[in-house]
């Protein structure tokens, strides 16, 4: 053991830097309790529900927005009549049809094991009275087949005899195939007692930066279509409820205006952006942390890497108050940045061995770092 890891064992009484890590998705989630009771209540308020639920989460770069879609899906993961599924909102690579993607990147995240066995051969046959060949896909999609699951998720193109063998009459090539294969997805889990599909969609605002004008108006025109799929002449064939779709976007406070903005623009010509908003249920803002929620946070953080492993109610944290009060100070109590100041200032620590942090110390840290020393 090193003398610098003997240090942070003995003095610190921590396991490894908890702050390490500026992007931690499994840290515990500090203060947000009201913003926490908020996406409760509409899941609990919209589960099982025959129309859909449209939400955001909104908020400013290091604020959370991506934490707080996991910790949304982690916490909808002890509801057994709940399927949780995290994505983004576009991939990496350019997109032509922007439905028929995310309805595939919706299977792609699916984990059919969780659903197989509480499905019976009765569900399939009611599918197939709508759509014939997407059931007999699903089916063996569900069976773990390969070609299926390379179908389905358009890992890759399928030969002509490979189409043929799986049972696929049509390809999987537009987005208005693509809701067929959505719409038996949401009968089968239904069936299965799935009451609800969450879905915890994030970086929306990137649709800004990577499609222009029309493109993205598409975009938007689409997803206000899926919104409404469970209730469309496609929908109602199937003759049973659905599981219904649980929407949480996340984007940025600046991709939350250019959309509010684009909505505006179009009130007296019309468009796909006014439709689309109209249909939000809750829009939650995240804030800053207070300096109590800065506490928390760091608080939380080393409780969780302590030596003797237990989370205890008052631990010992190398630290005076004055140093969390600066911390704030110089972040405002935005957490990605009370995450990198602390990492900072106990990296520092240890190299000098400083018994306790202070704000003293956290300032010098900051002055070798060339960062600012006192708020902007």
């Amino acid at each position: 053991m090193t003398t610098r890891d003997s240090f942070l064992r003995s003095t610190y009484h921590l396991t490894t830097d908890p702050f390490a890590s500026r992007v931690d998705l499994t840290a515990p989630m500090a203060d947000r309790v009201d913003e926490r009771k908020r996406w409760e209540q509409v899941i609990q308020r919209r589960k099982g529900q025959i129309g859909n639920s449209l939400n955001f989460i909104v908020a400013d770069y290091g604020l959370g927005k991506s934490y707080t879609l996991y910790q949304i899906g982690e916490q909808s993961k002890q509801d057994n009549e709940i399927m949780p599924i995290y994505l983004k909102f576009l991939p990496e690579d350019t997109v032509q049809r922007f439905g028929l993607d995310f309805i595939t990147r919706i299977f792609r995240s699916f984990q059919p094991k969780y659903v197989s066995g509480r499905l019976s051969e009765d569900s399939y046959h009611e599918v197939a009275a709508v759509f014939p060949d997407v059931a007999t896909v699903l089916q063996k999609f569900f069976s773990d087949d390969e070609l299926a699951v390379a179908f389905v998720r358009a890992y890759r193109t399928l030969t002509a005899v490979e189409t043929r063998n799986l049972g696929a009459s049509r390809k999987l090539a537009t987005t208005e195939v693509a809701k067929d294969y959505l719409l038996a997805l949401l009968f089968l889990l239904r069936s299965a007692g799935i009451l609800s599909l969450l879905l915890l969609v994030d970086e929306v605002e990137y649709v800004f930066s990577q499609m222009t004008g029309a493109k993205v108006a598409n975009v938007f025109n689409t997803l206000r279509e899926l919104y409404d799929l469970p209730q469309s002449p496609r929908a109602l064939e199937l003759g049973k409820p659905l599981a219904n779709i649980i929407y949480f976007f996340g984007i940025s406070r600046a991709g939350w205006t250019r959309l509010n903005d684009l909505e505006k623009r179009e009130q007296r010509r019309g468009g796909p952006f006014q439709p689309f908003l109209d249909r939000k249920e809750e829009v939650i803002e995240l804030q800053p942390l207070n300096l109590d929620g800065a506490r928390e946070l760091i608080e939380l953080r080393l409780r969780r890497d302590r030596v003797r492993g237990a989370v205890l109610e008052q631990p010992l944290i190398p630290y005076a108050d004055d140093f969390v009060q600066y911390i704030y100070e110089l972040t405002g109590g935005n957490p990605r940045h009370v995450v990198e100041r602390c990492d900072l200032v106990l990296l520092d620590g240890l190299r000098d061995m400083v018994p306790k942090l202070t704000r003293s110390y956290a300032k010098q840290v900051m002055e070798s770092h060339g960062l600012l020393t006192e708020p902007s």
